[in-house]
């Protein structure tokens, strides 16, 4: 389908690949790349950097899902069968809109002459095609609003509140206080928990919260909180501020009560 050169450099860390293909012009791969592909070593031993599937063409996806692995961005080999396969199908079906509308059936007929296991990954390219459907149709997610330590009580006082341990969880919240994501950041013994103030502050940051709350519980049934958790919760505080994802509240629960380590304005 078709040719690569490879044009390596002095201290071997660049290579320039050039694609040609068997037509003037393909709508589904690319007729040049320059890339930069400085583990050759990797690459002969098997192991390959993940990819970023954006930047791939149609048909390096088409070919992805049929091989179950993104084609190997190798200097040495560009696009194998998988590849051509791919190319030819979307010849075949139409283009993209022609194989997203054609039947597995039809798909693993045009996969069968070129293909084994054609009905598997005939099947899995019309899985792809049903799950972008279902995104498309699937209604707008509602997601609560946490107006205070009194919902962020009820949501842990169900979950946390009569464990024989403390757990330390993380309520995140976006810029209209909707619920975000709620994540563990640590369990412990009766006793309490070994925790660093950046250890929440790492899991706001992943699910990119717009401001967080903590919530965690007392074994012993008394909410009050200790010395030890009016602390911690003021170095949170003062390192969410630093990266301006604001502390909310620390609310501590049991299993009938609750109460705030607050220490910036409510939510």
């Amino acid at each position: 389908m078709d040719s690569a050169q490879s044009v390596h450099d002095t201290f071997g860390s660049v290579y320039l690949r050039e694609i040609t293909c068997d037509k003037a012009w393909h709508p589904y791969c690319h007729q040049a790349q320059i890339m930069n592909y400085p583990m050759l070593d990797r690459c002969l031993l098997g192991a390959r950097p993940f990819v970023d599937l954006e930047n791939l063409s149609i048909a390096d996806l088409v070919a992805t899902v049929l091989g179950g692995r993104p084609p190997p961005p190798s200097p040495l080999g560009c696009h194998g069968a998988l590849y051509k396969s791919a190319v030819d199908l979307l010849d075949a079906l139409g283009g993209l809109t022609g194989l997203s509308r054609a039947g597995v059936d039809e798909i693993a007929s045009c996969l069968g002459r070129s293909m084994r296991a054609a009905g598997s990954r005939a099947h899995a390219l019309g899985a792809a095609f049903e799950l972008g459907r279902r995104v498309a149709e699937e209604p707008p997610l509602t997601r609560p609003v946490v107006r205070g330590s009194r919902d962020i009580a009820a949501w842990g006082m169900a979950r946390i509140g009569g464990l024989d341990h403390e757990e330390l969880w993380l309520i995140a919240v976006d810029g209209q206080s909707r619920f975000r994501a709620a994540r563990r950041v640590a369990q412990g013994g009766v006793h309490g928990m070994a925790l660093r103030p950046y250890d929440p502050l790492r899991h706001a940051l992943r699910v990119a919260a717009s401001g967080f709350c903590l919530l965690h519980n007392h074994p012993s049934g008394d909410p009050t909180p200790s010395e030890a958790d009016v602390m911690f919760t003021k170095n949170v505080a003062q390192a969410a501020a630093a990266v301006w994802v604001p502390l909310l509240d620390h609310v501590v629960v049991t299993r009938d009560s609750y109460a705030s380590v607050r220490i910036a304005p409510a939510l």
